[in-house]
């Protein structure tokens, strides 16, 4: 028997119980869709993730007191910071820039509304373009202040508004009762250390919170054929015997963002696997739906194979016509659940870049999710299908022709 008679006889089977069909196809569709949305979603989250980071520069270095609980930098430090750290480090090999940054969570008060925010120091003694290049921002309405002249002026984050109103540049921000005149706004990030922050000069910042010598944070700007790595065992090293501790005793953190980011992907990774575990369960549902169905129908087609091994057809033939009659079942499955769940991981990104931010999250669809998405439905069909499959072509032809 040809392969064309084959799969023209599993496709006039499908179509002619087109009720049973739909029905076995549930459970394939649905883990296909969910299974195809979570990974797609897992994939763009990462995509997400890993820019969020290339924005702060592959070549940058953080320096924090070890703080004991989650927050922004600084905000629980322990170990100081200090303009003393800045000029320790400042002299070693393959470090192109070390500046101080304080962060403190502060209230903004506009026509009697408030706000909270982070206020960040903008880096002292640098001309705009290397503040912006250094940060990492992109401004989308007015100026950068200048930290030898606006002292009395601000940046803000592009997602900072009160009560659905987004202040203008040029309009007068509240903090702390001390009035604050906008210089300009940042372009929205999607990272509410950038979009939900107020820039200061550093000056300002000092003054304004007596925060003299205290800083949240230490940036370190590494040469570009310089080595992250060893730059960052070095800034440790020495950081460590200018304060007189020992190894694993250190009151400060040295980071660099791949490391951030290939620690946060492992937990990412790991959540993704978990969620998809869950969805497949539909799969074994549907596989199970998928060898009930064609139980039945070697039942209900008992003459007909009767007749198919009268005339000719072999065992092999009857295998393969209900094997490949079952994995297209699956592989119809898969289709349509792969529709499916392009079209929910698309809604979400829809929704995401709606709500929370542009470019925040975007459902990445490779080739290889979209083939193997297929692949797996066809090769859980035609699993499923085997045993029934197996039962179709022992049977007796005389026997079945009588029945």
């Amino acid at each position: 028997m040809k392969l064309s008679d084959i799969i023209s006889l599993a496709w006039s089977n499908l179509t002619h119980r087109q009720i049973r069909s739909w029905l076995t196809l549930l459970g394939i569709f649905a883990g296909i869709a969910a299974i195809v949305a979570l990974i797609s979603l897992g994939q763009g989250l990462q995509g997400a993730v890993t820019d969020q980071f290339s924005s702060m520069g592959v070549n940058t270095i953080t320096i924090q007191g070890a703080g004991s609980s989650y927050g922004p930098p600084g905000t629980n430090a322990v170990g100081k910071l200090t303009e003393d750290d800045v000029r320790l480090l400042e002299g070693i090999q393959g470090v192109d820039d070390v500046f101080g940054r304080f962060i403190i969570p502060t209230v903004l008060v506009s026509q009697d509304i408030e706000e909270t925010a982070f206020a960040a120091s903008v880096p002292g003694g640098r001309s705009t373009e290397k503040i912006i290049e250094m940060m990492g921002v992109d401004i989308e309405n007015g100026r950068m202040i200048d930290n030898f002249r606006d002292d009395d002026q601000i940046v803000i984050g592009g997602t900072i508004k009160f009560d659905d109103r987004k202040p203008e540049v040029g309009e007068k921000i509240t903090i702390q009762d001390k009035t604050f005149r906008i210089a300009g706004t940042l372009k929205k990030k999607g990272n509410p250390m950038f979009d939900n922050v107020v820039l200061m000069t550093e000056n300002k910042m000092k003054e304004f919170f007596m925060v003299e010598d205290d800083f949240s944070m230490v940036i370190v700007i590494v040469e570009d054929d310089a080595d992250p790595i060893a730059v960052q065992s070095e800034l440790t090293r020495k950081l460590r015997r200018d304060r007189g501790q020992k190894l694993g005793e250190e009151d400060f953190t040295v980071s660099t963002p791949q490391e951030s980011l290939e620690a946060l992907n492992e937990i990412l990774l790991i959540v993704q696997i978990l969620l998809v575990g869950i969805a497949a369960i539909s799969l074994v549902v549907g596989a199970i739906g998928i060898a009930n169905t064609m139980y039945t129908s070697v039942l209900e087609r008992r003459r007909e194979i009767g007749v198919m091994k009268a005339i000719g057809a072999t065992n092999s033939d009857i295998l393969g016509i209900f094997l490949f009659e079952s994995g297209l079942l699956g592989l119809v499955g898969g289709i349509i659940g792969l529709a499916l769940g392009v079209i929910i991981s698309k809604g979400v990104e829809f929704g995401a870049q709606l709500y929370l931010g542009e470019n925040l999250l975007k459902a990445s669809i490779p080739g290889w999710l979209i083939i193997g998405a297929l692949a797996v439905a066809f090769i859980i069909g035609a699993t499923s299908g085997t045993l029934p499959a197996r039962q179709a072509a022992k049977l007796d032809p005389v026997d079945s022709i009588r029945q």
